[in-house]
Order: structure tokens, then C-alpha cells, then sequence
């Protein structure tokens, strides 16, 4: 090593050191397994710096699939709400369906009765009774109009409408 700025002394008891030669051998890149004396201080910076980062993107993952969750749940719950509701419209049609069916069976005349009952079959999608009811409504009174539209509405023919 030389230093520039130190001025050696005559009587000083400072050797100088011979410069050691350097074998080609040494000069070839060698890995090491083990750091460098000087080279944990920044190995340790960047891996901090590192970790700061994967802490930052694993806690900006961990939130986004929480929220995610939290959204999904959600909408789990408003289907099931839904799906309540549904159950509930249902069976309020069909208690209406048997109340019109009853008043159907106690007066056989009645057409609207049959309308009716044939319109609330249609909403909960029993086509065939829906038929059945629509006709019967026609037998009894064949100039009905609003009989005439459901048979329409169902894609009945002129001779699904006249059979008994």
C-alpha cells in the first residue's frame, strides 16, 4: 500500500514492505460461499430494502383478497336474500292458485275465476294447467276476451281452445 500524504522520516522504524507478486491463479474468479467482510453492510440494506418490499406487496395482496371476500360474500348473502324472497312469492302464488282453484270448483260458471287461475299458473311456469284453466274459461264463455289473449299469450290453436 502507499500513502501519498505521509512523509516518512529518516530515523523512523518503519520497513518498507515488499509488494507481493500475484499468481495468475489468484486473479481467476473464484466463488465464495461465505460474504465478503465489508459486503454485509449493504447486502443487509438491500435485503431490508427487500423484505420492505414483499411485506408491502404481501400486505397489499392479503387486503385486496380480503376485500374480494368480503364483496363475494356479499353477494352470497343478497342471493340468499333473494332466493327467500322468491320462496316466499311462490308460495304466496300458490295459496292464490288453490284459493281460485276453490272458488273455480264452487262455481263452475265462473270465467274470471278460470283467467285467474290460469294467469297465476302461468307465473309459476305450470303451462299445462295453465292451458287447462285458459280453456275451461273459453267453454264457459267463448267471446271472453281477456280468455282469448291467454290462449294467444300460450300459443294455443282454435282446437286446443274448443276441446272439452
Amino acid at each position: 500500500m502507499k500513502f501519498k500524504n505521509i512523509k516518512k522520516d529518516k530515523n523512523s522504524y518503519h520497513k518498507p514492505q515488499k509488494e507481493k507478486k500475484v499468481r495468475p491463479e489468484q486473479n481467476s474468479f473464484k466463488v465464495s460461499f461465505s460474504p465478503k467482510i465489508y459486503r454485509f453492510i449493504t447486502e443487509s440494506y438491500v435485503s431490508l430494502f427487500d423484505w420492505k418490499r414483499r411485506q408491502f406487496w404481501l400486505y397489499a395482496i392479503s387486503t385486496l383478497a380480503f376485500l374480494g371476500f368480503i364483496i363475494v360474500c356479499s353477494h352470497i348473502y343478497d342471493l340468499y336474500q333473494l332466493s327467500k324472497k322468491v320462496q316466499k312469492t311462490r308460495l304466496d302464488y300458490q295459496k292464490r292458485l288453490s284459493q281460485w282453484e276453490d272458488i273455480t270448483k264452487e262455481f263452475p260458471g265462473f270465467r274470471d275465476g278460470y283467467l285467474q287461475a290460469a294467469m297465476i299458473s302461468y307465473q309459476l311456469g305450470d303451462i299445462v294447467k295453465s292451458k287447462k284453466y285458459t280453456q275451461e274459461a273459453i267453454n264457459v264463455d267463448p267471446n271472453f276476451i281477456q280468455s282469448r289473449k291467454m290462449s294467444s299469450i300460450l300459443g294455443m290453436t282454435e282446437k286446443e281452445e274448443i276441446q272439452n
